[in-house]
């Protein structure tokens, strides 16, 4: 009975020896794992932190090279300005780190040779005859407003840069004056503009015209009888407006519908006959002498908390002047809602290109109509990119597209399309009847949406 005994308790201490055991080889396993899971969390974390750094730096690097840029626009503006030789390309601001000047000058140079591609064989600011096609300010793609003036010859088909404004403006209007470039409002970081501009394509410079009545942007302007009438945009409390305003340059006398809103010596009694409803960012032109507006905005806080679709406008509408008797006259409605529409006179229709949908989406879309003739807008052959805020002008035989945001807001451009008539040949076809369509074109020297632009022909 004894041995008996003494081997049961040898067992049950065997077997507690064996419990032990296996709870020790447990709890070692436990710490191990858990080491290799805090050795795994640290690992993510110390990635996680090299990849904020490598953004960080990668962020870094970008706004430097930003900065580069910037400062090599401003000291070949002065080159250009001041008609100075290298010296004033040297980055020699006390601001700019000893070690970045020499990353500034490389940058300053590529700058410049670029510049040189896109510039004609001619003095800074001067033609060996004058620009065919101006385009006044806008936004680029550092998303600021820009006093930048692009100017391009049919002959030597290709871009320049001109001598800047003396005022960034983005949504400005413009048209062509006796050979000058008349440029009117516009906004200048969130501040509207009143001041008026005058380029002389003679001598390559600008000319300070006067101010408006009021600060405006989004507005239109066209000459018709020897007047410059500017139309609807936004005024300083960002009101969409249906004011219609006239310009005697001659006299320097502005002319407004209703209460002036600007200082008596600016104004005379006689008042121009209002749009039917306010708009901003439309497009505009003249044909047989009237002057018709299509799509654009109408954007009121009443508005907006009560139909946000119908902030983008179809409407459209003509005025000729005629005195007291002078109205505004309603025209068949666009297929689609069209904001920042680029529109022009061809061959006798009304051409409403681009825009951006009532999603905020870019257009490609072009249509046309006869006023004389047609009761409904026809669909013309798309773009080959979307196009909003862009510019266009017209001559006899082609229309030109130039720049504006592509597909979603923000995407600026420095496409340019042209759109033709001319018999294209086709393919093993000799002459063949050839057919419309748009075609690319030399690119702007540097991007830009909500500009302005005028054509001398």
């Amino acid at each position: 009975m004894h041995v008996d005994e003494s081997q049961e308790g040898e067992e049950n201490e065997g077997g507690e020896q064996e419990q032990e055991q296996e709870q020790e080889q447990e709890q070692e396993q436990e710490q191990e794992q858990e080491q290799e899971q805090e050795q795994e969390q640290e690992q993510e974390q110390e990635q996680e932190q090299e990849q904020e750094q490598e953004q960080e730096q990668q962020t870094e690097q970008q706004t430097s090279q930003t900065q580069f840029m910037l400062e090599a626009i401003e000291a070949a503006e002065r080159y250009r300005d001041k008609g100075g030789g290298t010296d004033m390309l040297s980055s020699d601001d006390e601001d700019i780190p000893e070690e970045d000047r020499a990353a500034l000058d490389n940058v300053i140079e590529e700058y410049l040779e670029e510049l040189e591609a896109n510039s004609f064989d001619n003095p800074p600011c001067r033609y060996d005859g004058h620009p065919d096609v101006l385009v006044a300010g806008g936004r680029g793609v550092n998303v600021t407003d820009q006093p930048l003036l692009q100017s391009y010859s049919f002959s030597q088909d290709r871009w320049r840069i001109e001598m800047s404004m003396g005022f960034s403006r983005l949504h400005p209007a413009a048209c062509a004056w006796r050979g000058s470039m008349l440029v009117f409002g516009g906004l200048e970081s969130t501040h509207p503009l009143d001041v008026v501009e005058r380029f002389d394509r003679g001598s390559g410079r600008w000319f300070l015209e006067g101010r408006m009545p009021e600060p405006l942007f989004g507005c239109g302007a066209i000459e018709l009888q020897n007047r410059i009438y500017v139309v609807g945009g936004r005024d300083r409390n960002y009101r969409t407006l249906a004011t219609v305003r006239s310009w005697d340059p001659r006299e320097g006398k502005w002319q407004v519908a209703g209460e002036s809103g600007g200082e008596p010596d600016r104004c005379c009694r006689r008042r121009e006959a209002d749009m039917l409803g306010p708009r901003a960012m439309f497009g505009c032109c003249k044909l047989d002498g009237r002057f018709y507006v299509a799509g654009g905005q109408d954007v009121s806080v009443n508005k907006m908390l009560k139909d946000g679709a119908d902030l983008y406008l179809d409407t459209v509408e003509s005025f000729q002047p005629l005195g007291s008797l002078s109205i505004w006259r309603k025209e068949p409605s666009l297929r689609q809602r069209r904001s920042g529409p680029a529109m022009v006179a061809f061959r006798g229709r009304l051409f409403v290109i681009g825009g951006l949908n009532s999603e905020d989406f870019g257009m490609m879309d072009v249509d046309s109509l006869d006023p004389t003739f047609d009761m409904d807008w026809r669909k013309e052959p798309d773009l080959l990119f979307a196009h909003a805020g862009a510019s266009a002008v017209a001559t006899s035989d082609e229309i030109l597209v130039l720049g504006g945001s592509n597909v979603v807001p923000g995407s600026f451009m420095t496409v340019c399309e042209r759109y033709t008539r001319r018999k294209l040949a086709k393919e093993g076809e000799g002459q063949g009847k050839g057919k419309r369509r748009w075609q690319l074109m030399p690119c702007l020297p540097f991007s830009t949406e909500g500009a302005a632009a005028c054509i001398f022909i």
